[in-house]
């Protein structure tokens, strides 16, 4: 079986953009526990090396999003572990603004007079209660794939190495 390393110098080689984003988080999701309990995934995720757990915190945050939404998406992520690689990822992308609309979306779920998470239909109660989240995440994420892309080419020797130290974790 091929390393990580192997197979992320070969997905940087074959693709571009968002393929390369979404062939990025084939090769790491082969690294994640999916079977076991909760904590046994975000145990696998956050053993990821820099720059990869930041990367894929953005990539599985945002799939999640645009999937459930922010209403079932930020209590499901919301620990200080993963939100800081979350952050930092956002940053790391230049799109740290994302981040400041998840955090909004965040301290209004965390509010007890917040009635979101209770409601038949929590993104609509998130929405009017902290001012259309949504919107300002989806139109500040465009761009989020193609980033992801330009990252892993740019920093081609960084990601590789971390992936070379993901390999030793096995």
């Amino acid at each position: 079986m091929a390393s990580v390393r192997e197979n992320l110098a070969r997905v940087m080689l074959e693709r571009e953009g968002e393929q390369l984003a979404d062939a990025f988080a084939e090769v790491i999701e082969r690294r994640i526990e999916f079977q076991g309990t909760g904590d046994d995934y975000f145990a696998s995720l956050l053993r990821l090396p820099s720059p990869l757990l930041e990367l894929y915190a953005a990539l599985i945050f945002d799939s999640r999003v645009r999937a459930d939404g922010l209403a079932d998406t930020v209590p499901l992520y919301d620990t200080p572990e993963f939100m800081g690689a979350l952050r930092r990822g956002f940053e790391m992308l230049d799109q740290a603004s994302l981040y400041t609309v998840i955090d909004r979306a965040r301290k209004q779920l965390r509010d007890p007079a917040s009635a979101a998470l209770m409601s038949g239909a929590p993104n609509v109660a998130l929405d009017r209660e902290a001012g259309n989240v949504h919107s300002a995440y989806f139109a500040g994420n465009k761009q989020l794939m193609p980033r992801i892309g330009e990252y892993l080419r740019r920093e081609r020797d960084l990601v590789l190495a971390a992936a070379s130290e993901l390999d030793g974790l096995a």
